[in-house]
């Protein structure tokens, strides 16, 4: 009963996401650090509530970056549907997004304002992978239920901006 459940939600957010319109969207991976080391030495250890504040500070840098006061001032900011894992080896923090990619960027552009952003937050580890999407497959690799423990927790909600606005 528990896998039909699971799949009911999976389907219904997959349904809701497919209908969102992402103009230019970018399949983004962000490798997190397990820790940052602080004041006197003292470790952060990455969690689920410091995960997605790192995001946030992330997506903060990104929107400012690119709507300068606009984004402060008006909200002005780019879509994105953030979904935190763990890797099975090593127990790897990471981040899998979809990321609207502003039409004055190439795409090689915008990896470097998405690196340059990345490596400013505390948790920000050099590996990262930008591409561009053309189908709704990393749609479906960001629900997997591999390495979930519930789907829809691990979504950062918080993150996740699919509203109209841009």
């Amino acid at each position: 009963m528990t896998v039909v459940v699971r799949d009911i939600k999976r389907r219904k957010i997959y349904d809701y996401l497919s209908k969102v319109p992402f103009e230019e969207p970018l399949s983004v991976t962000l490798t997190e650090k397990k820790y940052f080391v602080g004041y006197e030495q003292t470790k952060f250890w990455n969690d689920k509530i410091r995960s997605p504040q790192n995001t946030k500070h992330f997506l903060n840098r990104i929107n400012q970056t690119i709507f300068k006061n606009s984004f402060r001032r008006y909200g002005k900011r780019l879509k994105s549907f953030v979904v935190m894992e763990r890797s099975s080896i090593g127990n790897q923090p990471h981040i899998h997004m979809i990321l609207e990619k502003p039409n004055r960027f190439s795409v090689d552009e915008f990896t470097e304002v998405i690196n340059q952003c990345w490596s400013k937050t505390n948790f920000g580890y050099q590996h990262t992978d930008v591409r561009k999407i053309y189908s709704d497959g990393w749609l479906d690799y960001l629900l997997k239920d591999r390495s979930k423990v519930d789907l829809l927790s691990d979504i950062d909600w918080e993150n996740t901006h699919i509203g109209l606005s841009k």
